[in-house]
């Protein structure tokens, strides 16, 4: 199942870059819905497979979330990822940053998402999580501008 949210940010794509491609950058928007627990790197790497257990929601699931980061291009301002763990059978996410002008840029999270029969319950905690990621990192944004 598919799910698309996009967000205008007033950040210039090279700042926002370089944010997406810091992992304290994920956990700072996610939380307080989700969770990571263990060990973040400095950055992510393509061909390298993360796996973090999650607390969704306060609750700590027992399988481990695996994130395996297929393509980070800075050319393109896009990062790929397959992931994967508990319910999730598949969770294919693209990440793109565009730029639409000198101090803003157009960001967007593209997924497709199998959980089996689960699927459209992960598909609707998924639109609840992304839009509220999008809402922490405009705020993030307007309380560093301030």
């Amino acid at each position: 199942m598919r799910l698309k949210v996009q967000s205008e940010l007033n950040l210039p794509v090279g700042k926002a870059w370089e944010r997406l491609l810091d992992p304290n950058h994920l956990v700072a928007i996610s939380a307080p819905l989700v969770r990571f627990e263990g060990l973040l790197p400095d950055h992510w790497e393509v061909g390298v497979a993360y796996e973090y257990h999650l607390r969704i929601l306060g609750r700590r699931f027992k399988e481990p979330h695996r994130i395996e980061f297929r393509e980070v291009s800075k050319a393109h301002h896009r990062i790929q990822t397959e992931e994967s763990g508990g319910l999730i059978r598949s969770w294919l996410h693209c990440f793109t940053l565009e730029s639409i002008g000198e101090s803003r840029c157009l960001y967007t999270d593209s997924l497709n998402i199998d959980a089996g029969p689960f699927t459209l319950g992960v598909w609707t905690f998924a639109q609840a999580l992304y839009r509220h990621r999008h809402r922490r990192w405009k705020r993030l944004i307007r309380v560093a501008a301030s």
